[in-house]
């Protein structure tokens, strides 16, 4: 009766190679899972700027804002305050 094909059972034929098979089952595997990790990546992403669309976030003023806010007020102010 054949035993059940088992990673723990092959590990037992595994180490039986020499290191020379070893080292090419390895490269093959490497292969293999390369393959299987490209074919499973290719999936499409939504960009983070479409994800925080909606969420009104505004970006930090530049220099040029800012000293045109204390030019016109005369102080500080708080570019970000409606």
């Amino acid at each position: 009766m054949e035993k059940p094909l088992t990673l723990e059972n092959s590990l037992v034929w595994i180490k039986m190679l020499s290191t020379l098979e070893k080292i090419q089952l390895i490269q093959q595997l490497t292969k293999e899972i390369e393959l299987e990790l490209s074919a499973t990546s290719t999936t499409s992403r939504k960009s983070l700027r479409g994800l925080w669309k909606g969420l009104h976030l505004y970006s930090a003023p530049s220099q040029t804002e800012i000293f045109r806010s204390v030019e016109i007020s005369g102080s500080v102010r708080n570019p970000f305050q409606f």
